[in-house]
């Protein structure tokens, strides 16, 4: 008797397996193919994951997806874990999804919110959606402004053989230098999201209450934030200040080395200032190229809530 309850509970835990996973994946995927949409071979409940992960250990991640772009022609079908993805990877399609004129069209997913909120919180660019989103970017524009970024050039850059690190990046948005946060492991990222928490959080209370102030000739970004307002009067909420903050410290923390030019402009190591930017013309073009092949987010989701045609000069999808 028990071993028949087991089987039943083993088929009835398959067949919800089936009905409310593989069914619906395989569906949007046989849909997509009749279209005559390439597509990896579908594989339920696993998709190509392995493969992703495989790459991604030999640390060929990019070229992994690179290789599937020139297979399939810049648009395709994949399968992450047992989720059916549309991957586009075409510059003017992309456009015509991202543009600002589409955004009835599609919006960001709650499966990448859901990853990133126990990081950076829900009240940030990154993962707002619709109203919030364009209340803060009006908000933030002012914040990078030409004549607001120049004051940060004030700030002596702590430099080592011509490196930009993560230092660089929290002396300038927040007076304090972040040590390297561990990431091996949950717990471990708990706590130092914890801490990078408690940290921004701190610092907030701190320039409020006049205990910190900027080391920029002007107002630093802590200062922005805390001073911006909307259209209405309003200002940030001190959780929406948490959430930028902490989204602007991660977005800007890798590593980038650039020589050209520099002993020609900066001779002598001379510290660089918002002045030599417009003279660093081949160090600004080898950074876009960089920043090209290896952008800081690679792959981003969105999710469409309303019918959408999507086309470039060749394609019509």
């Amino acid at each position: 008797m028990l071993l028949l309850l087991i089987v039943f509970i083993f088929l009835a835990f398959l067949t919800i397996i089936y009905l409310k996973l593989i069914r619906p994946q395989k569906q949007l995927h046989d849909i997509f193919v009749a279209q005559d949409v390439p597509s990896e071979p579908f594989v339920p409940i696993f998709g190509q994951l392995f493969d992703i992960i495989r790459a991604t250990k030999q640390n060929r991640g990019m070229e992994y997806f690179n290789e599937l772009a020139k297979k399939h022609h810049y648009y395709f079908l994949l399968g992450l874990g047992p989720l059916t993805r549309f991957i586009i990877v075409e510059c003017e399609l992309l456009a015509d999804v991202l543009s600002r004129s589409k955004v009835e069209y599609y919006e960001k997913t709650s499966f990448v919110i859901n990853i990133l909120k126990p990081l950076i919180g829900v009240h940030n660019l990154i993962v707002s959606k619709h109203a919030e989103y364009e209340r803060a970017r009006r908000m933030l524009n002012p914040a990078f402004h030409s004549i607001n970024l120049q004051s940060t050039d004030s700030i002596r850059p702590d430099i080592q053989s011509n490196i930009l690190t993560f230092s660089i990046i929290a002396l300038s948005a927040f007076v304090k230098v972040l040590d390297e946060l561990p990431f091996w492991g949950k717990h471990i990222l708990d706590d130092a999201t914890k801490t990078l928490n408690e940290f921004v959080d701190q610092s907030v209370i701190d320039r409020r209450n006049g205990k910190s102030s900027s080391l920029c000739s002007g107002q630093d970004l802590l200062d922005l934030l805390l001073s911006a307002d909307d259209d209405q009067g309003e200002p940030f909420s001190d959780e929406q200040i948490r959430d930028e903050a902490v989204t602007f410290v991660l977005a800007g923390h890798d590593t980038t080395t650039c020589r050209e030019e520099v002993g020609r402009i900066l001779p002598n190591e001379t510290i660089p200032t918002y002045e030599h930017l417009s003279d660093l013309q081949v160090i600004e073009a080898v950074l876009h190229e960089t920043i090209r092949l290896y952008p800081a987010a690679p792959v981003y989701a969105r999710q469409y809530i309303k019918e959408h045609t999507i086309s470039n000069s060749n394609d019509t999808l």
